[in-house]
């Protein structure tokens, strides 16, 4: 079954063009039901407040966009087979760089990006946060 999310798509995206991926895995305090809850802290509080997630990188001037998904926990964090199963639809919807996807938490978050970063399945496409 897969989970509610928020996310955050850079526009324009160039015609194939890939971007990089952030997922932000929240704490047990944010689990449930409620998707508006989803935006309370971290990136998905920035993205609300309108902050663009992108960055220049100083090394060689260019600006960075991002894609950024925060699925929505119905209790502690998202086990590795759901979050493999989310990755699957992202890869399928959005224009991924497979290349660079990441993976952040906090507190239950944090607990996620533990148990996928060490996954054998998943371990091999994040790069932990």
């Amino acid at each position: 079954m897969a989970s509610p999310a928020g996310a955050h798509i850079c526009s324009p995206v160039a015609k194939g063009e890939r971007l990089p991926l952030i997922i932000c895995m929240h704490g047990r305090s944010i689990a449930g039901n409620d998707l508006h809850k989803i935006f309370k802290q971290g990136v998905t509080r920035q993205m609300k407040e309108g902050k663009k997630i992108e960055a220049v990188n100083k090394a060689d001037g260019k600006l960075y966009k991002f894609i950024v998904i925060a699925p929505l926990a119905e209790s502690w964090g998202l086990p590795p087979d759901q979050v493999n199963v989310m990755l699957d639809d992202i890869l399928k919807r959005y224009p991924i760089d497979s290349t660079r996807m990441y993976i952040t938490g906090y507190s239950a978050g944090g607990w996620a990006v533990a148990m996928a970063s060490t996954d054998a399945v998943l371990s091999k496409d994040w790069r932990p946060a």
